[in-house]
């Protein structure tokens, strides 16, 4: 959803859709954030994959619009994307081997790479990636 709000106040200027961008994050900040920093799915969850999905749509935001966001809300972003970035992978590999998540996951860490240039998030994204491959057939 924050993408979508992004995207059409890039597209109309209008502020109320960055403002609501804003509110959703600040919904999750306030009432999904965990010990572990990380997002659950839910007020009463303890899952958190869902945070590589967040994290993904927020990284491509801060890849593609970063030009349509102030200095403050980008700062604010970057570093709400990078703390998912930072601890996703130390509780990750605790919770599943489900492969969703784990495309989630390589996602999550090419973005991070793509943003930081940071060696550590390539080989986590290649990391995942080979996970994902056995899924396939010989054919791809």
């Amino acid at each position: 959803m924050v993408p979508a709000l992004v995207i059409l106040y890039a597209e109309t200027g209008e502020k109320r859709y960055l403002e609501a961008a804003e509110s959703l994050i600040d919904f999750a900040e306030n009432n999904l954030l965990r010990d572990h920093k990380l997002y659950v799915n839910e007020t009463d969850s303890v899952w958190f994959g869902v945070s590589a999905f967040f994290a993904m749509g927020l990284g491509e935001i801060l890849r593609h619009y970063k030009n349509v966001l102030s200095k403050q809300v980008y700062d604010r972003w970057y570093a709400i994307f990078m703390r998912i970035a930072e601890n996703f992978n130390a509780q990750f590999v605790k919770a599943t081997n489900s492969i969703n998540y784990q495309a989630g996951a390589a996602g999550l860490f090419a973005i991070a790479y793509n943003i930081t240039k940071e060696e550590k998030y390539k080989a986590l994204a290649e990391k995942y990636e080979a996970v994902l491959d056995c899924h396939f057939d010989d054919n791809n």
